[in-house]
């Protein structure tokens, strides 16, 4: 059996917009994030998921490298979808 975890408004900074004047400052990228996991076998806190380690896996994603810079959000988010 799987449980659904949720962290909703994991808020991280980068570049994207449709001007390069946009692009200059870091623009909020808002994330909600669902991890489906296999349930724990007890309620040990050993046992149940890190939320902690789940959002540092977003800080993690380079927003300012070049490769991730989009203009669009949408294109972002899309990109993210195909990734899955």
């Amino acid at each position: 059996m799987t449980v659904v975890v949720e962290i909703a408004g994991l808020e991280l900074a980068g570049p994207h917009g449709a001007l390069e004047a946009e692009r200059r400052e870091p623009q909020p990228f808002l994330y909600d994030v669902e991890l489906e996991l296999d349930e724990p076998a007890s309620d040990e806190l050993v046992q149940t998921a890190d939320y902690r380690e789940a959002a540092g896996c977003y800080q993690q994603l380079d927003l300012s490298s070049h490769e991730s810079q989009v203009q669009l959000a949408e294109a972002q988010s899309e990109s993210e979808e195909l990734a899955r």
